[in-house]
């Protein structure tokens, strides 16, 4: 059967999401020991499972394996699973020492909406030109009508990541959160449980992963009044205080949607102004080195300032791009605090390298 695994960092840990399109039950092997996914001592014969790993664990083992039997009936007193079927993934060790000693490479994608084809060949082209150490998922990659869908996008991360050997991130975007099936997507995906907001850190770098959901009032009749992320945000913003309060580095932060720009927040779209505000005053005592987004569909790169809609004291950079071409952004981190940027399409067009350089945070 066809398995489509894929390793997401949040927070200190590694989470290995496993999907198929066929119903299976699912064992992790990480050096000696073994996860079972199971609810309560029964085994989850789903279309998807999820592990939590140590960082440490499957750093140091390098490779981890997978066993999976696939569902074919359960009643009381009459159960039958298919055949084992193990498969090894070996892990690329792309970093040899920690950031900031060394530098620290990610591929940022965005607004796919559904071309995934295009969005492969971009990251192929990307992972060719550089030695990438995390590749960031920023949101917007297709709507979620059906479980297949579900799937179908946990196949796209996988075969993003070299067939789930590159550690993934997940920002989710706002036409994430659309179609019959979107709220389940939590399962399928990165995210901290239910939470699609949290901190990370990964081989010495650390960042913040927000998310704004919806793009319009959860009043909005497209919505029907299924939406409630006001309530969301509200708890979104108590996180953001707590990230505050922890003095915890930020080397970047993650939002699909630039709620500190104009860009973004103008007509129907400037929304929960008096919650923005709240946020973009923290993230600037956070002070991260800069913010990595998406939504708007066009590259675009804004230095500090407090001449937008908020004032923002760090880089932002709108990283992804959709036309007739995906195009996606290698952006490597240096030890000095800049930022190298170049943009990559899906005809394997790559931009000069220009220098984002550190925030002097005078604004």
């Amino acid at each position: 059967m066809n398995i489509y695994p894929c390793v997401y960092v949040v927070g200190d840990e590694y989470r290995i999401v496993v999907a198929s399109h066929d119903a299976f039950i699912c064992t992790l092997e990480v050096g000696s020991k073994i996860y079972k996914d199971h609810n309560s001592g029964i085994m989850n014969s789903s279309d998807v499972h999820s592990f939590r790993v140590k960082q440490s664990a499957l750093d140091r083992s390098g490779k981890y394996s997978l066993t999976v039997r696939k569902f074919i009936r359960k009643f009381a007193y009459d159960t039958e699973f298919g055949n084992e079927e193990r498969y090894d993934f070996n892990m690329q060790q792309t970093v040899k020492r920690n950031f900031p000693a060394k530098p620290f490479t990610i591929y940022y994608t965005a607004d796919v909406h559904d071309a995934y084809d295009k969005a492969i060949s971009a990251a192929e082209f990307a992972k060719a030109a550089e030695n990438v150490s995390l590749v960031v998922f920023g949101g917007d990659l297709g709507e979620i009508q059906t479980p297949e869908n579900a799937v179908d996008f946990c196949r796209f991360m996988h075969d993003m990541t070299n067939g789930g050997t590159l550690p993934a991130l997940y920002c989710r975007g706002n036409h994430d959160t659309r179609g019959g099936y979107a709220q389940e997507l939590w399962r399928y995906s990165g995210t901290d449980d239910k939470k699609s907001y949290f901190t990370f850190t990964y081989k010495g770098f650390c960042g913040l992963v927000l998310d704004c959901g919806e793009d319009k009032p959860d009043t909005h009749p497209v919505y029907g009044g299924g939406n409630a992320f006001h309530e969301f945000r509200l708890e979104e913003s108590k996180f953001i205080e707590r990230v505050l309060k922890s003095g915890k580095r930020v080397d970047s932060a993650f939002c699909h949607i630039t709620f500190m720009q104009r860009s973004s927040m103008n007509g129907e779209f400037d929304i929960e102004t008096r919650l923005y505000d709240e946020w973009a005053n923290l993230l600037n005592e956070i002070a991260p080195g800069i913010m990595i987004s998406g939504h708007t569909h066009k590259i675009a790169f804004a230095e500090p300032t407090t001449d937008d809609i908020r004032p923002y004291n760090y880089p932002v950079l709108v990283a992804a791009e959709i036309n007739d071409r995906i195009v996606g952004s290698l952006v490597t981190f240096t030890p000095d605090g800049n930022k190298i940027v170049r943009h990559v399409n899906d005809l394997g067009e790559i931009t000069p390298p220009f220098t984002i350089r550190k925030p002097s945070r005078n604004t």
